[in-house]
């Protein structure tokens, strides 16, 4: 598991990565060995191949440089020589958004542009080092979960364009760019972080319509398409990182 940017505990962002192995109980968090390229947070990045995909977020370009809003989408092997580069530019700024991995493309959905919350979908192609819009979400939302079900990426929550907390889920095939909306979820929640075990999705903590973090869980059946309550986290947590065990499922960080 890996944690990759993001505030320290004096509320500066940060460029230090961490890491855990999930498989060994008695592990402990240790920093890894390459920093991210900005320190950052309101980012997304995705783990795939010894290599680290981090998108938009909030980033202080250089001590000199005062915070702003990335377009940037970087490159970071996790190998030696740990080296980092920038990939591609995006049409505009993203924070709070969502980001993807499918068939060597990266996906990257909703978000905040610096003056709108938005429904925008971009692709990133890894192999062809194109970038290009895909049709977009059927509504704009931001800090929302998002988990990979074969090729449809999930948007679970967040805030719609009026800041108003959701309990909506659309299913977007990243293949054709259609959208589907699936049945809503039990709690309104923004700022709540999902995983996928084989065929459920379990959604966890958040903040719900009033503001408030929780220690609520609910879990959706895809085959049978019905929501239902699991019990509740030890404690309320909100913008958390979760993933699955080894050998139970694909790991995902952000």
């Amino acid at each position: 598991m890996v944690v990759a940017g993001g505030y320290d505990n004096d509320n500066n962002k940060t460029n230090t990565m961490k890491c855990l192995n999930i498989a060994d109980p008695a592990a402990t968090w240790k920093d890894f060995a390459v920093n991210l390229p900005v320190k950052c947070c309101r980012h997304k990045v995705v783990n795939h191949n010894e290599q680290l995909f981090m998108s938009g977020g909030y980033v202080i370009p250089s001590a000199m440089e005062p915070d702003k809003r990335s377009d940037a989408v970087y490159e970071v092997q996790l190998v030696p020589p740990y080296s980092s580069k920038i990939l591609t530019r995006l049409p505009q700024p993203k924070s709070y958004h969502g980001m993807e991995m499918f068939d060597q493309k990266l996906f990257i959905l909703g978000g905040y542009d610096g003056k709108n919350i938005t429904a925008s979908v971009v692709q990133y192609d890894l192999i062809k080092n194109e970038c290009k819009e895909m049709p977009p979400l059927p509504y704009a939302v931001q800090e929302m979960a998002t988990v990979l079900w074969r090729n449809n990426v999930l948007v679970i929550g967040g805030l719609d364009q009026h800041y108003q907390c959701l309990n909506k889920v659309a299913m977007y095939d990243v293949i054709t760019g259609r959208s589907q909306m699936l049945p809503c979820m039990k709690q309104k929640r923004n700022g709540c972080t999902a995983v996928l075990t084989g065929n459920v999705v379990v959604v966890m903590g958040g903040w719900n319509e009033n503001g408030k973090d929780f220690k609520s869980v609910e879990c959706f059946d895809l085959e049978r398409q019905v929501w239902k309550d699991l019990p509740d986290m030890l404690e309320p947590r909100a913008l958390a990182t979760a993933v699955i065990k080894p050998n139970h499922g694909t790991q995902k960080g952000h």
